[in-house]
């Protein structure tokens, strides 16, 4: 028992420092990293499928599909760029055409998608574009808001006659499935799952998507099956978070 509260106050705190932009592979003056010094596995995986959330979407930034709009000659996506910054793309666009800083202009676009900033010295550009403490802006804090932003929605995934709205961006960079779906057409806006998994199971998933969390007050057997199944189904990142919350809901959950 008291080994089990051991590792459940360890995983919370591992969680915390992570989501917090907490960089376990720093090293000290022995060149030896909190990360090395893990002895808990699932802490270390648990890290590292925090990490995966921003590879994700500075991914979906590389790959440059769907890219709506330019920023000083960079291509991005309007509804993550606006949603980070609380501006428009154009006043963005404006703001570093003037700069004149390409570079100044790359580092906020990786920004926006889960790039790290250093908290030591930020660029001056976030101050003037009245973005304080960007070291502290998570994407995933941003993105958490957006999945109740329904008028933004733009796909549909269609699950045993229920209607799920979700963002096209979330699902491309999220899931190798919905990638490879999107690359063949762009012409669709809704989808049938056939996965035979239950609605609120898909549902729970969606908001894993935008979240990187389940609610630990999750009991449903049938979920958590399903969940674990949907990781390889939906072809989620090979180090995502999911199989190493279900991991960690177990635990609390003994």
């Amino acid at each position: 028992m008291a080994e089990k509260k051991k590792l459940q106050n360890l995983l919370k705190i591992t969680k915390e420092l992570a989501i917090s932009g907490a960089d376990p592979h720093l090293l000290d003056c022995e060149n030896n990293s909190p990360y090395s010094l893990m002895k808990e596995t699932i802490v270390a995986n648990l890290f590292d499928g925090i990490q995966a959330y921003d590879e994700d979407f500075l991914d979906l930034l590389k790959s440059e599909e769907f890219a709506d709009f330019t920023i000083h000659g960079c291509k991005c996506h309007k509804l993550i760029v606006e949603l980070r910054s609380n501006k428009t793309a154009r006043e963005l666009n404006f703001f570093f055409q003037k700069l004149k800083n390409k570079e100044m202009t790359k580092l906020f676009l990786s920004w926006c998608y889960g790039g790290k900033i250093s908290e030591e010295k930020p660029p001056e550009f976030f101050s003037e574009l009245g973005i304080e403490e960007p070291f502290r802006k998570r994407l995933r804090f941003d993105l958490q808001k957006l999945y109740h932003q329904e008028e933004s929605k733009d796909f549909t995934i269609i699950c045993h006659k229920k209607r799920i709205k979700v963002h096209t961006l979330v699902l491309y960079a999220r899931s190798g499935l919905f990638r490879g779906l999107f690359q063949a057409t762009t012409n669709t806006t809704q989808v049938q799952d056939y996965s035979k998994k239950a609605a609120k199971t898909l549902n729970t998933l969606v908001k894993y998507l935008y979240y990187d969390s389940l609610d630990e007050s999750l009991e449903d057997e049938q979920i958590l099956v399903e969940l674990q199944d949907s990781i390889d189904y939906y072809q989620l990142n090979e180090k995502s978070t999911l199989k190493y919350l279900l991991e960690y809901h177990k635990i609390f959950n003994k």
